[in-house]
């Protein structure tokens, strides 16, 4: 695991506990949660992910690469699922990320990683 996935990894983790502390109050389903893990990234639910995700009680996927069928087969198996999704994130694998010819956007800078830069990004004309 990257730095950078642990770091993300440890924020959400922290304010998943926060969350999942004040819900639980709330909602019955949540009391029983005491462990949850993550599958978020590319290929993160591929092979036997059920086996692998089988010791957590929450499971957070990945909100773009997670597939109904997935999600149903966690929840059948008697997880909690929650989806991560980022809004501020540009990961060149994930869709409308592309080369500039399929999704319209140039990149003029990128940061230390290689990642484009927020501000870095225009729409073609």
């Amino acid at each position: 695991m990257s730095v950078r996935a642990a770091l993300i990894a440890g924020v959400a983790g922290a304010a998943l506990a926060t969350a999942l502390g004040v819900a639980a109050a709330r909602k019955p389903r949540l009391a029983r949660v005491e462990s949850f893990g993550f599958a978020i990234g590319e290929g993160a639910l591929a092979g036997n992910y059920l086996k692998r995700l089988g010791p957590y009680d929450l499971v957070v996927v990945d909100g773009v690469e997670a597939r109904r069928s997935q999600v149903s087969a966690l929840r059948s198996g008697g997880k909690v699922v929650l989806a991560y999704l980022s809004v501020g994130t540009i990961e060149r694998y994930r869709p409308g990320t592309g080369p500039p010819a399929a999704t319209g956007w140039t990149c003029g800078a990128t940061g230390a990683s290689g990642t484009p830069t927020p501000r870095a990004w225009a729409l073609g004309g």
